[in-house]
């Protein structure tokens, strides 16, 4: 697995861009995802250090996601799934990290340097660094 490797699942393209724009700087390799389902698709091929994972995506939720990838294998393991959302409902970050999330992130109060923070806090913990 590439050390470095993060998968973003992000339907809004500005943030989809800005996301991928402050972690590839921050030198990771971002592979991106419009909505769930290229997600797993993604997913599928395993490889990435760490999930972010949008959470009210079209055509499947990360919910959904997170449900799919507890019983479907990737060829290479992926790292933690980290969930962002724009909103909290009740006993959603409960729910989530249920389903094996590692951490729910809400995205109104996430500056970018704050996300590459927390990718690579995972990422580090993945490499025993």
């Amino acid at each position: 697995m590439s050390q470095s490797k993060v998968l973003l699942v992000e339907d809004d393209e500005a943030l989809r861009n800005m996301y991928n724009i402050v972690l590839t700087r921050n030198g990771f390799e971002v592979d991106v995802a419009q909505d769930g389902e290229e997600a797993l698709v993604k997913a599928s091929s395993g490889g990435y250090a760490v999930i972010l994972l949008d959470l009210l995506m079209p055509k499947l939720d990360g919910m959904g996601v997170l449900r799919r990838l507890n019983v479907e294998s990737s060829k290479i393991p992926n790292g933690p799934v980290i969930l962002l959302s724009n909103a909290q409902f009740d006993g959603m970050e409960k729910e989530a990290l249920a389903l094996g999330a590692k951490n729910v992130l809400l995205k109104a109060d996430l500056l970018p340097i704050d996300l590459v923070k927390v990718v690579q806090k995972f990422v580090g913990e993945r490499v025993g660094v």
